[in-house]
């Protein structure tokens, strides 16, 4: 998903990233495969995103993107589950 950056400070094109994989319903876990990095950098960035936009969770951080038509509100977003066995992110 591709987000717009009208944040001041403008949100880093890997924060940027990582905040549309979260509104795909990707967790960390997925978004550092994806990315090819480390759950930790990931959490970094996703905090770091976070304190940019003023938010303190992720669900709050998908709905200012929904917002503020940061993210496509067309895009299918699949719920996201901390096990995967316990939802349909496998």
């Amino acid at each position: 998903m591709k987000i717009s950056n009208n944040f001041q400070p403008p949100l880093s094109k890997a924060e940027a990233e990582v905040l549309g994989l979260l509104c795909e319903g990707l967790g960390p876990d997925e978004i550092a495969a994806k990315r090819f990095v480390s759950v930790g950098t990931v959490r970094t960035q996703i905090k770091t995103l976070y304190a940019k936009i003023g938010v303190r969770s992720m669900h709050a951080a998908v709905a200012m993107a929904y917002k503020f038509a940061l993210a496509d509100l067309d895009q299918e977003v699949r719920p996201w589950t901390r096990n995967p066995s316990e939802g349909t992110n496998q």
